[in-house]
């Protein structure tokens, strides 16, 4: 019951709008942090009582974790994306390319990478903000 009232209140505003997050390794560390404290406190477990996330995980029963829900959505958003007709605004915001001179350094970087290259290639990489 603790769980669900989890998922459906907690997460979902803390998730909110996160479709159109650029994430990067530090953002998923503490994403994934904080919902093993909330589960944790579910549990009434403290962190000094030396019990493993997995114990923890398995004890409440949770299947899914934060940031699969996150790929979800953003797969789910660009599906939607792609379904729009060519003349949407949105659409062709989205998959423009800017004419821009290059600048020194690394490129930074956007929402579309991740479509491009996929949940695993992008959002686990680096840990400088983009």
């Amino acid at each position: 019951m603790k769980l669900n009232l989890l998922y459906v209140y907690v997460f979902n505003v803390l998730l909110y709008a996160s479709e159109t997050w650029t994430l990067i390794k530090r953002d998923k560390d503490r994403l994934l942090a904080f919902e093993m404290k909330c589960f944790r406190w579910i549990l009434h477990t403290q962190w000094n009582q030396k019990v493993r996330n997995e114990d923890v995980k398995k004890r409440i029963g949770a299947n899914r974790n934060v940031f699969k829900i996150i790929i979800q959505r953003k797969l789910q958003f660009v599906g939607h994306i792609c379904r729009m007709k060519d003349a949407r605004i949105l659409k062709a915001i989205v998959f423009s390319v800017t004419k821009d001179k290059a600048r020194k350094g690394r490129p930074c970087r956007e929402w579309t990478d991740w479509c491009i290259g996929g949940p695993a290639h992008t959002e686990m990489e680096g840990n400088r903000p983009g």
